[in-house]
């Protein structure tokens, strides 16, 4: 009976430790550091900072529009990223190009290949088909993804 006491007692402190080291962030528009703020000093939404009021409050508020610029979210392959109206972030992710559809619309569409790069998609190894890379890699946003002995094929990293 001690032993189990005594373990207990032992775990405690450290599911103490292990708590601490993942604090919660705040929620937007709420409290997020004071004075003996016991929590993280965060917030949830990356669209928000927290910011220092006096030395008791800081709140978690909208960023001002250039740090928005500067932590833009990446918008992935085939996401809109510019066209009337649009007012989201205009940065496509690696390996993509903002690509003008028409007047309302643009989209992050695949950069294409280099000369000797496979596009996205594409077969860069295997026997499948004779296969040959003739020098040819896939592109520096993708990886070579091995199906099976017959079929690779140039998949995004992310």
């Amino acid at each position: 009976m001690r032993t189990v006491a005594l373990l207990a007692e032992l775990a405690m402190p450290i599911a103490a430790v292990s708590l601490a080291a993942t604090p919660p962030c705040s929620e937007n528009w709420s409290q997020c550091n004071g004075q003996n703020w016991p929590f993280g000093v965060c917030c949830k939404d990356a669209s928000f900072v927290c910011n220092k009021k006096n030395d008791y409050l800081s709140l978690c508020e909208p960023k001002k529009k250039a740090e928005m610029a500067a932590d833009a979210a990446e918008i992935n392959v085939w996401g809109q990223c510019g066209g009337n109206g649009f007012s989201g972030n205009y940065r496509c992710a690696d390996g993509s190009t903002c690509i003008k559809v028409n007047d309302a619309y643009s989209q992050c569409q695949p950069t294409p290949p280099s000369a000797n790069e496979i596009a996205t998609w594409g077969q860069c190894g295997g026997s499948n088909n004779n296969f040959k890379a003739n020098g040819k890699t896939c592109r520096g946003a993708d990886t070579c993804k091995v199906h099976n002995a017959y079929y690779s094929q140039c998949v995004p990293k992310k």
